[in-house]
């Protein structure tokens, strides 16, 4: 069943794969009551309100938009799962996007299911698991809830670890986030940083020095491979002066990269380090038909008896 879309409603329509706590869900409505004939409950959207604590914080004008235009063009497909809060109301479990879309939309109801019998500490763990499944929050947010539920019901890692499904040093490893500067917390929220990058950057001790780092993986959009060899430096002083050196190229270096590209046919990135005469050489193929192509062409390279492709540095 799809719910709230105009066009005619074709059977077998409700996603079957919801994941594990949402088939929990389903096993705890409410046999009596205004239950449909597929399980749901059509309800007016004012009357439901947002969660009170949702581990995800951030919603995405633009993915709202989308979302509402889905909903408008094919419905609802899965329910907004709710528990009653006073005579008439109720609180969302999970879906909030869903909710909020519909009222972008202007919905008038919404179908719902009606979770029964739980206590505060399982609602959390609920919102946490369908948000995680669907990969919904940014890493501080996961890291926060994790944090929130550990700290609100005296739980260890282990015992989350085994109600959430994850491992306990993935539970670590992502409250160890925390940690990190607010500006850089503020980066990995709005993905200017990934975990890779973070976990680079932990690795050294002085807030300072992490800002430091932080500052640059962002300004030169450095990989992590980049980032976890510039923390190596350990010397925040050195960070600029060590990427400013590396993203800098000679022009003996651009010719080469300009003369294999041509002479190749595909993009060619050089990699020189002046002091060491070490480096490497990045060549691009889009299939293994070009792979081929690729390998025929350097074996040519390799039979011609021709100079060395990079000028001498004394």
């Amino acid at each position: 069943m799809v719910f709230g879309s105009k066009k005619k409603q074709k059977p077998g329509m409700v996603n079957p794969e919801l994941g594990k706590s949402i088939q929990n869900v389903l096993k705890n409505t409410p046999k009596k009551g205004e239950k449909n004939q597929d399980g749901y409950v059509m309800v007016e959207l004012s009357l439901i309100r947002p969660p009170a604590e949702n581990p995800r914080k951030q919603f995405s004008d633009k993915d709202l938009e989308e979302l509402s235009e889905s909903i408008r063009e094919h419905g609802i497909i899965q329910p907004i799962v709710v528990v009653r809060q006073g005579a008439a109301g109720y609180e969302i479990v999970s879906g909030e996007r869903r909710y909020r879309a519909s009222k972008l939309l202007g919905l008038q109801q919404v179908p719902v299911v009606i979770r029964t019998n739980d206590d505060d500490q399982s609602l959390s763990e609920i919102r946490l698991i369908e948000n995680i499944q669907r990969a919904d929050l940014n890493p501080i947010e996961v890291a926060v809830a994790y944090r929130k539920l550990i700290d609100d019901y005296k739980l260890t890692q282990d015992d989350l670890s085994r109600r959430v499904g994850k491992s306990r040093a993935s539970i670590a490893n992502s409250m160890r986030l925390l940690s990190l500067p607010k500006q850089l917390l503020d980066a990995l929220a709005d993905g200017s940083l990934s975990t890779g990058h973070a976990k680079a950057i932990l690795s050294l001790d002085d807030e300072d020095a992490q800002l430091s780092l932080g500052r640059q993986v962002i300004i030169n959009k450095l990989s992590v491979r980049e980032t976890e060899e510039l923390a190596k430096e350990k010397d925040r002083k050195s960070f600029t002066t060590v990427v400013s050196k590396r993203k800098k190229k000679s022009p003996e270096i651009k010719e080469v990269e300009g003369d294999m590209t041509r002479i190749l046919g595909r993009k060619v990135k050089v990699k020189y380090n002046e002091k060491t005469g070490k480096g490497s050489v990045t060549l691009n193929f889009a299939s293994k038909n070009d792979f081929n192509d690729l390998y025929k062409l350097l074996q040519k390279a390799k039979d011609n008896k021709s100079g060395g492709l990079l000028p001498d540095y004394d």
